[in-house]
């Protein structure tokens, strides 16, 4: 799937799919949007009946805006958390992520607030924080 990105979508010939693998932090957006775009392909090209009987692929319902999710959510690799509201978008990050193909957390809008309501009761006071907090990345969809 890496290679069809790389040479099909983005026609770059110049960077082989190799030394991307070599050298995940330096790409992490190219790997995370193979590895979005796989989870969709794979989802497309198994039947629905069949679709529990993988971990990767249970409760995943292909979507005509798929291809376009993949790229927006891949644009998070450099965050810390993805926010969405699309439940089969954020479910599909979280099982890349346990499989440690992309780093970011993906929540909804209201996880994260309630995340940040937790975490703020037990925080220092703001003095005491550093003023930088974690990158965000949030989808508009």
């Amino acid at each position: 799937m890496l290679e069809l990105v790389l040479h099909q979508l983005l026609a770059r010939t110049d960077l082989p799919a190799a030394q991307i693998t070599e050298q995940p932090g330096r790409y992490p957006f190219l790997l995370a949007w193979a590895a979005l775009l796989f989870t969709w392909v794979a989802a497309l090209g198994v039947p629905a009946d069949q679709r529990t009987q993988h971990a990767v692929l249970a409760g995943m319902k292909p979507h005509r805006n798929d291809f376009l999710d993949a790229q927006i959510a891949a644009e998070a690799a450099r965050a810390d958390i993805f926010i969405a509201e699309d439940k089969g978008l954020i479910a599909r990050c979280e099982v890349l992520r346990a499989g440690a193909c992309i780093q970011f957390r993906s929540m909804s809008l209201e996880g994260f607030l309630g995340r940040r309501v937790r975490a703020t009761s037990a925080e220092p006071p703001p003095s005491e924080v550093p003023r930088s907090g974690p990158r965000v990345a949030r989808s508009s969809a």
